[in-house]
């Protein structure tokens, strides 16, 4: 028997590609205030961070508040493209198949998030 009873993953980077896709959309519309930022700026600064902290820094950048909207606009957003180019990380399939103990997931997102990334 596993000393082991279960194996909580993190979902996304972990079961689901989402950081390229979801930090895009951040640098498409940090760029729409002015930002003028890349995908590389975005996937050292922004990935792993909270919401917040993310509409922080783009505020910096722009020297301006964004919209009470940006959020939700984001989501919004991101939910679309998950829906269009949503993948699984490498070889977490044969991984998840090859597990004999129970797994679940936990994530600091939304959970329409999590359930769409899956």
């Amino acid at each position: 028997m596993s000393k082991h009873k279960c194996i909580i993953f993190d979902c996304d980077g972990v079961l689901v590609d989402s950081e390229p896709i979801s930090i895009q959309i951040l640098v498409d519309m940090a760029n729409n205030y002015g930002a003028n930022i890349d995908l590389a700026y975005g996937m050292k600064h922004f990935k792993g961070s909270f919401m917040n902290a993310c509409i922080e820094k783009i505020s910096m950048l722009t020297n301006q508040p964004l919209p009470y909207s940006f959020q939700d606009d984001y989501r919004k957003r991101s939910f679309e493209a998950f829906k269009k180019g949503m993948k699984p990380v490498d070889g977490i399939k044969i991984v998840l198949e090859s597990l004999t103990i129970p797994f679940c997931v936990a994530s600091s997102g939304p959970e329409d998030k999590i359930r769409l990334n899956l």
